[in-house]
């Protein structure tokens, strides 16, 4: 028992020192407007084409974002009785009519008529409620579009790009700079159902996993080591990180250890600009970003967090050939010097024993 507890120290030992040192090799993006893209959920309209499971039920649990290909739809044909009495539509705005016209020699004025202003107060009627409802499928296809290209562009470089889900954004003015980012992040996909020409953004694979980030914070503002190992199981325990109620006591919490004066806010959007005071606001945001080292850094915390369970067998093969640099005496220090490093008087920074 005592060999397997040993041989798992050594693991997260060795796993530790080579996450830490990706993570001191690259250069963390502290602001989000460094990312490829980012869209804010609140810019999704709720309606019969589109939405977001904030404030909707999604059509299936899976689904976070659903826009349906924008259908345009003619304005109101005008009655013909108002022809020659109504101006041409300038976009969406009610056209205006003339107050009179000349017929022959007889002037005649468009008041004069009340069926014509009847008909006219109905056209009106009709026309805004086409006005209203244009402006809204405007702002689905706007974002449609983009979504759209967000999909074509993930699909041509994939290996390149990632797709997240961020909640939670910290926004934070330290003396090294401004951080702008999201502490929870969620990868994702975008399927497009070639028939109906529906968008559906959910899970990458099916099942939400969700990651405690913090790499863009100085060593110095960073949790305490227990508090952020804590947050990161409490993250990969959300089952739905777009419910308000289920993720508001991790950022809670998260907000007040940064600093005594952090708060929390539920809003869509930073709604005050960063201040020594760090706030975490609730807001969603589709962001697409580069890999870079963060895989990488997710790999080594992945075998971490595996690490809790036990030594798999791919782990301790990587592990047990390191007794090797061991001298039988069990001095660590001179196993590693005889491995390759001479005693030339100087320290030498090297992982905690593996």
């Amino acid at each position: 028992m005592q060999a397997e507890v040993d041989l798992r120290q050594r693991a997260t030992n060795l796993f530790t020192f080579l996450k830490e040192f990706v993570e001191l090799r690259s250069r963390p993006v502290r602001d989000l407007s460094a990312y490829v893209q980012v869209h804010w959920l609140d810019e999704i309209p709720d309606g019969a084409e589109s939405g977001t499971s904030v404030f909707s039920v999604p059509p299936t649990e899976a689904s976070w974002v659903w826009i349906d290909r924008p259908q345009r739809e003619a304005p109101p044909a005008l009655p013909a009785e108002l022809e020659g009495w109504a101006m041409a539509p300038e976009g969406r705005e009610l056209p205006g009519v003339h107050e009179a016209r000349w017929v022959g020699d007889n002037e005649e004025r468009f008041d004069a008529d009340r069926r014509r202003l009847a008909l006219w107060g109905q056209f009106s009627a009709a026309w805004n409620l086409w006005a209203d409802e244009e402006e809204r499928r405007e702002r689905v296809a706007r974002v449609y579009a983009r979504l759209f290209e967000v999909e074509r562009l993930l699909e041509r470089e994939g290996e390149r790009l990632e797709l997240l889900l961020g909640v939670g954004l910290l926004s934070w003015q330290r003396p090294s700079g401004v951080v702008r980012r999201h502490l929870l992040v969620t990868e994702a996909r975008i399927d497009l159902d070639p028939e109906s020409g529906r968008l559906t953004v959910g899970p990458a694979t099916g099942v939400v996993e969700t990651a405690f980030e913090e790499e863009m914070l100085d060593l110095t503002d960073r949790l305490r080591a227990e508090s952020s190992a804590d947050l990161a199981q409490d993250a990969r325990a959300l089952t739905n990180v777009l419910d308000p109620d289920e993720v508001r006591p991790l950022l809670e919490r998260c907000a007040t250890e940064l600093a005594p004066d952090g708060a929390y806010h539920e809003d869509m959007r930073a709604v005050t600009p960063p201040s020594g005071a760090p706030r975490v606001y609730f807001a969603p945001a589709l962001i697409v970003r580069t890999r870079g080292e963060r895989s990488l850094i997710a790999a080594y915390q992945s075998v971490i967090d595996d690490l809790e369970n036990g030594v798999s067998p791919a782990v301790q093969g990587l592990i047990e050939p390191l007794d090797d640099a061991v001298e039988p005496n069990g001095d660590e220090t001179s196993g590693y010097l005889s491995a390759g490093l001479e005693d030339d008087g100087e320290d030498h920074y090297l992982p905690l024993p593996a």
